[in-house]
């Protein structure tokens, strides 16, 4: 019998007979004898490929979460009950490391909130370590079993004692790291336990082993060492926030990046509130896989050119919000237009900058000359520029104009608030 008639699916005329003997007017009943079927089904030595049919990912597993959750119910006390959570964690795992190659931003950790329900629905500790997906120190494991016995590692801090005396893995990691004070710390002044020292500690014990970072984000860390990602070589997703640090030190990056050549693996790159000099941009345009570049707060007004003479070839998202660009920068940007060096673009977001309605009209104009029948998603919030050079409201009559002129284009603009 096909698991999707259990849950209700691929039902047609040919299968009257099962449509009435597996449908209830109330379809909690249903699920829950489907979870039974799957509970009685899930065998030690069958079970990954029987659960790889019934929950073949993440999004088949939301659609059906009430029948897993009873399946993780029956299966609280079986022997059977790790081979359903490393299921369901495996599926994690692979949806949000597609999330990440997509250039979405996974930000605090993923979406690890499915699995965490699963282990509590089984009497499992929630964050408990297993083969495919953990999280770290939450699993309360040292960190070199955790490299040492799983496939993806979600690293968030690192545990107040652990000794970081790591050895190779091939296991791929994710680090996040948001400065903050440490509850445990008797005082801010305590050097063993403060944020910085902390994670320079795991920086130095991932950059002894060389590895497998894929992911890296960083909020508020005060340390000179989140820019020098010379041995991560195989990064694909980068966010650095609020980093107090100078050019000399952001200089360390655009050392990384080069190093990485001649393949960086590198698909989304977000720095907001750190100072970004032209090294770092020309370093990002030779990254050939970046498909999404997110700047914020970061002064990059007058070192564009660097990039729009030779953007990346999948740059998908360009967001420069708050980047006090004014009318030559965005000029920059109209002429890669016209060359169709930006033909991959879907969304650019130029809010909040005083770039002024001349040289953003010569924007839309390119862009309707030369994307008007591709989906382009434009931010536009607050690029007019007053008298005193300050970013503000466009003008109505300025809105009003374009509105048409973008009425039969596949063009979608933002205009305020």
């Amino acid at each position: 019998m096909k698991l999707g008639l259990l849950f209700g699916e691929d039902i047609d005329a040919t299968t009257e007979d099962f449509h009435a003997v597996l449908s209830f007017q109330h379809k909690l009943i249903q699920e829950y004898l489907a979870a039974v079927y799957i509970a009685e089904n899930v065998k030690l030595d069958t079970a990954g490929s029987f659960l790889t049919e019934a929950f073949p990912s993440l999004e088949q597993i939301k659609t059906h979460i009430e029948v897993v959750l009873f399946a993780c119910g029956i299966l609280a006390d079986s022997d059977a009950r790790d081979s359903l959570i490393n299921c369901v964690a495996k599926c994690t795992a692979e949806y949000n490391y597609k999330e990440l190659c997509d250039g979405k931003d996974i930000g605090y950790m993923g979406d690890t909130s499915i699995l965490e329900r699963c282990q509590k629905e089984s009497g499992m500790p929630v964050y408990t370590m297993n083969k495919h997906l953990s999280l770290y120190p939450a699993c309360r494991k040292p960190l070199t079993e955790v490299l040492s016995n799983t496939e993806v590692a979600y690293i968030d801090g690192i545990a107040k004692n652990d000794t970081l005396q790591l050895s190779a893995s091939e296991a791929k990691i994710i680090v996040r790291f948001e400065g903050r004070s440490d509850p445990d710390s008797d005082s801010d002044s305590d050097s063993d336990t403060t944020d910085d020292n902390k994670f320079d500690r795991l920086w130095e014990a991932l950059n002894s082993i060389n590895a497998n970072v894929i992911a890296l984000h960083l909020n508020d860390v005060q340390s000179a060492n989140e820019t020098k990602l010379h041995n991560f070589f195989k990064l694909e997703y980068l966010r650095i926030q609020d980093i107090f640090c100078s050019e000399e030190v952001m200089e360390d990056l655009s050392h990384s990046i080069n190093s990485w050549s001649p393949q960086p693996q590198l698909m989304y790159c977000e720095l907001g509130m750190v100072p970004i000099p032209e090294s770092v941009l020309t370093a990002l345009s030779k990254c050939t896989k970046l498909s999404t570049l997110k700047l914020s707060w970061s002064g990059v007004s007058g070192k564009l050119s660097v990039l729009m003479e030779s953007p990346p070839p999948e740059l998908q998202v360009l967001s420069l919000r708050l980047c006090s660009l004014q009318a030559a920068d965005v000029d920059l940007i109209t002429q890669a237009v016209r060359r169709n060096s930006l033909n991959k673009l879907q969304k650019l977001h130029l809010g909040d900058n005083p770039i002024g309605e001349v040289a953003l009209g010569f924007l839309l104009e390119a862009l309707i000359s030369t994307r008007a029948q591709t989906n382009l998603d434009l931010l536009l919030i607050y690029t007019g520029a007053d008298e005193d050079g300050s970013w503000t409201e466009l003008s109505d009559q300025f809105i009003s104009k374009w509105k048409k002129r973008f009425k039969d284009t596949a063009i979608d603009a933002t205009w305020n608030w």
